[in-house]
């Protein structure tokens, strides 16, 4: 029997690898090669993935033996130490995820709302100033959120570009092994030397880091170790994967003007296209990483201890039992349970964030920009295949 290796090649930009369909054909789950020559399991149905992110038996913990890896770089870094907030598992994931919760609730995103409208605007007017053609992702996708994130935060915007540069090496997979390692480093000497200073005096400062040092780190909620794991974390989910989602979904935009059309002319699509975006695209292409603390079934097969599992997302939303013609990029598509953040416990906390940001984006962008186009044929665009989080590196756009 052939196995496929994993990651799998792509056959067209802005699209899931071909055999994630023969995958969900063929059955519930399906076994991969990875770089180091083990083997692991691919969920790819839409059922089957929701039922694994929910259950205990798949655990998320590289500790656990079997923690399947995508390359070399990555098995170095998550091997090095505790690094993400969704490694932790039990209480301790419990007590990070309340307090990373507690900071990015509904109420203190829609405060940003106006914050964000002022943000858009501005960079619009820069990158009219300016003049085309420009680079759409970095004077203005990479910006956006890297603005809001360090404000939020509490943090220097003069220091994004490091930001911009440890968080693309943390999640890059082509890269030497002590790159995200040090990348990593980087990140959290950074933000402990804040946290230190905030520890010793909080001031009268309401920014997330000044909030984690006064409310969670001096009351022995957490730990200064934990506080700096879930700074880097929400720099990471805050800056990385919207940055990327602002451009891909500019992109499928542009690559679809009737769909950009009926945007544009019933404004309560927004949301919906928003939704839309996040389910097509599924930046998280390469999956949820798990493995099995015990033997489990799915549809009949079996998944033994020790054996390492993707989850993958991307499948699952385009799963043609839940999502009709799911490969066509519709604005009025009613279906909204799509897992593009994961689902359950381990989902992401910063998606009203990110939804937040992509809404008010694309409530102004073409009307600021009617005759925004790319400036280079599609043909041209290098998309990141080598990174967890999908993409593209540059998008040059005129208008």
């Amino acid at each position: 029997m052939n196995v496929a290796s994993y990651p799998l090649p792509r056959s067209a930009p802005l699209l899931q690898p071909d055999a994630l369909k023969n995958f969900r054909l063929e059955g519930p789950i399906s076994r991969v090669r990875l770089w180091n020559g083990t083997e692991a399991w691919l969920i790819t149905r839409y059922d089957d993935v929701r039922a694994a992110l929910l259950d205990s038996r798949l655990s998320e913990s590289p500790k656990d033996p079997g923690y399947p890896m995508f390359s070399e770089s990555r098995a170095a870094l998550v091997g090095a130490e505790d690094v993400f907030i969704t490694h932790t598992q039990g209480d301790e994931h419990k007590r990070l995820r309340r307090v990373m919760s507690r900071e990015l609730t509904v109420k203190r995103v829609e405060a940003q709302r106006e914050n964000v409208r002022k943000i858009i605007a501005k960079l619009i007017d820069d990158m009219v100033e300016k003049g085309s053609p420009l680079d759409f992702v970095s004077n203005f996708a990479l910006a956006l959120p890297s603005l809001v994130i360090t404000e939020l935060l509490g943090v220097p915007y003069e220091d994004h570009e490091f930001f911009e540069e440890n968080s693309r090496l943390r999640v890059a997979l082509d890269v030497p092994a002590d790159v995200p390692i040090r990348a990593t480093k980087e990140l959290s000497e950074y933000f402990s030397r804040i946290l230190r200073d905030k520890e010793k005096d909080p001031g009268d400062s309401d920014d997330i880091l000044t909030r984690l040092a006064r409310d969670h780190v001096a009351t022995g909620l957490i730990s200064h170790e934990q506080a700096v794991i879930l700074a880097y974390t929400m720099v990471q989910a805050g800056h990385e994967t919207t940055g990327n989602m602002l451009t891909l979904g500019t992109l499928l935009l542009l690559r679809n003007p009737d769909q950009l059309e009926l945007m544009l002319s019933d404004p309560s699509l927004v949301k919906t296209a928003v939704e839309e975006m996040l389910r097509h695209t599924s930046v998280l292409q390469l999956g949820m990483v798990r493995t099995a603390t015990e033997d489990l079934e799915i549809d009949g097969r079996t998944i033994r201890k020790g054996e390492g599992v993707f989850v993958m997302l991307n499948s699952a939303n385009h799963d043609p039992s839940i999502y009709p013609d799911p490969d066509q990029f519709d604005v009025t598509r009613t279906e909204r349970n799509h897992v593009a953040f994961s689902y359950g416990i381990h989902q992401c906390a910063g998606q009203q964030l990110a939804r937040m940001e992509m809404q008010e984006v694309f409530s102004v962008l073409f009307q600021r920009l009617p005759n925004l186009r790319l400036a280079v044929p599609f043909e041209d665009l290098k998309f990141k295949e080598q990174s967890v989080v999908y993409g593209v590196d540059a998008l040059p756009v005129t208008w």
